[in-house]
């Protein structure tokens, strides 16, 4: 078997744990959900179902244009001479299954008073936005690292630290927790825009 066959191939475990996290996402968040009238739980799990599911189509489309570029397009061993396919294989497994992770904590609200280590949903946010500086760091000796630069950086000054900046207001009662559940999700739905747009337009973000 050719080897960008048997990369193609393993993609789909990838691809297998992406849609777990989405299938629990899902379940466990409509599960919860009142129809017949509106709850305060309404009001934070539907926000965080909505941001879980832009962050990760948003991820496991980077994943997958990542892989295609790196690892399986015709002349992908010329632009990226020095790579590692089980590192960035393994990466992605462990980056899908915080993915995972936050969306077994969808349905968790913390009582007041308000305690960072209490708030499992965002933490596992962090973990997920941050992760692409680990990669990063352990791909330095490669020519993928300046793609996972470019992510981590963009995920880091776009996305966590006005998330974090959201926290912070919310921590010391500039709003309460409906307004930054609903604040968090619109923040992540805009800078996944830049993304959705290519793909509306038939475009794929570049790696």
């Amino acid at each position: 078997m050719p080897a960008e066959d048997a990369h193609r191939d393993a993609f789909w475990v990838i691809a297998v744990v992406g849609g777990m996290s989405i299938t629990k996402a899902i379940e466990d968040s409509l599960g919860s959900i009142t129809i017949s009238h509106w709850t305060f739980e309404n009001g934070i799990i539907l926000p965080r179902l909505l941001l879980f599911l832009l962050t990760s189509v948003r991820f496991f489309i980077g994943s997958n244009v990542f892989f295609q570029a790196v690892h399986i397009e015709p002349g992908h061993e010329k632009t990226f001479r020095h790579r590692n396919y089980a590192l960035d294989f393994g990466s992605a497994i462990f980056h899908f299954g915080f993915l995972y992770a936050l969306a077994t904590t969808i349905r968790t609200i913390p009582p007041l008073p308000i305690h960072l280590l209490d708030e499992s949903f965002f933490l596992f946010l962090c973990v997920v936005l941050l992760y692409d500086w680990a990669w990063y760091f352990v791909s330095t000796p490669y020519d993928t690292a300046r793609c996972i630069l470019r992510w981590a950086w963009y995920n880091t000054l776009a996305v966590f630290l006005p998330c974090s900046a959201l926290f912070l207001i919310f921590k010391y009662g500039g709003i309460d927790r409906g307004w930054f559940e609903i604040l968090l999700a619109g923040w992540i739905a805009i800078t996944s825009l830049p993304d959705l747009m290519k793909m509306a337009h038939g475009e794929m973000p570049k790696p």
